[in-house]
């Protein structure tokens, strides 16, 4: 029996495996970008990555994210 596999790349089965990928390959590329008037501004996939991991960090700092015990683990979670 054939089966289908639709990874872009092998191992890259979740969106935040595609951007620790990208990060990795081209962490100067152009990522996101904001439109002012007729021009962009962008960020590059660095940018974006130390701007998450500050972020993050300053939730836990500020206990924003509690500790969730399951499954024999510490799990911290926090939807946005």
């Amino acid at each position: 029996m054939d089966t289908l596999e639709c990874w872009p790349f092998p191992g890259v089965d979740t969106l935040l495996k595609a951007f620790e990928r990208n990060c990795e390959l081209t962490p100067n590329a152009e990522f996101l970008g904001t439109r002012t008037k007729d021009t962009y501004e962008w960020v590059t996939y660095k940018q974006v990555k130390k701007q998450a991991h500050n972020f993050a960090a300053g939730c836990v700092k500020l206990g924003l994210i509690p500790n969730v015990q399951a499954e024999g683990k510490t799990w911290r979670f926090m939807g946005i």
